[in-house]
């Protein structure tokens, strides 16, 4: 029998709750054989941020905004004899570079979903060597993301692609993966090393302070 139990945890985060899911799994043998996988999606929303996140969430703000002005004048335009091709590309290449920002925003202030099943039972020493491992393991991802990234930014850019409707470089567009990457590798810097909330949240699921 699958039971699945979604739980509000004590936050670890100040005005930052955590959210967990909670799986049990029952054998034949009943609670003997049962077995508990944590989920926690959350993150800690009272860090310090400095100008360059600030920055970041602003630009987020801001390409929220612009996709909803942009699909209301879409969606107001129907009706009329006005034609608006250049809207629904608009909003789409919005929506990829507030993606990617978000993704790199999401690596400062961990906010993405990770196991704990894990990372909470281990020793002390342990918990620090698997912080060590993360940031290894996501350092090297957010680097072959800039690569790759990069590479397709220069052939975009040779190959002088642009969109069909608004006529600029598909370059620009691709760009937002390759900045995205970059400001992910500097938000793992931050959360792993130079800030100690973010720091014990990743090690223990618990803050200081």
């Amino acid at each position: 029998m699958v039971k699945m139990n979604v739980m509000h945890d004590k936050p670890t985060c100040r005005e930052a709750p955590s959210i967990g899911a909670s799986i049990e799994v029952k054998g034949n043998e009943g609670l003997k054989n049962s077995e508990t996988v944590h989920a926690e999606i959350g993150g800690c929303t009272g860090i310090k941020k400095g100008p360059l996140w600030r920055g970041v969430e602003i630009l987020l703000f801001c390409g929220v905004v612009g996709m909803l002005v942009v699909v209301t004048l879409q969606v107001v335009a129907r009706p009329t004899p006005m034609s608006l091709p250049w809207t629904e590309e608009l909003t789409r290449y919005l929506f990829i570079w507030t993606t990617f920002l978000g993704l790199s925003v999401g690596t400062r202030s961990v906010s993405h979903a990770r196991i704990s099943l894990v990372i909470g039972r281990l020793p002390r020493l342990l918990q620090r060597v698997a912080l060590h491992m993360y940031f290894v393991a996501s350092c090297t991802f957010f680097m072959v993301l800039a690569y790759t990234g990069w590479r397709l930014v220069m052939q975009q850019f040779y190959n002088g692609e642009t969109s069909p409707a608004l006529g600029i470089g598909m370059y620009l567009i691709t760009t937002s993966v390759v900045v995205s990457a970059l400001l992910a590798l500097w938000a793992l810097v931050e959360s792993v090393y130079l800030d100690h909330r973010t720091r014990s949240y990743l090690e223990t699921g618990e803050t200081i302070g």
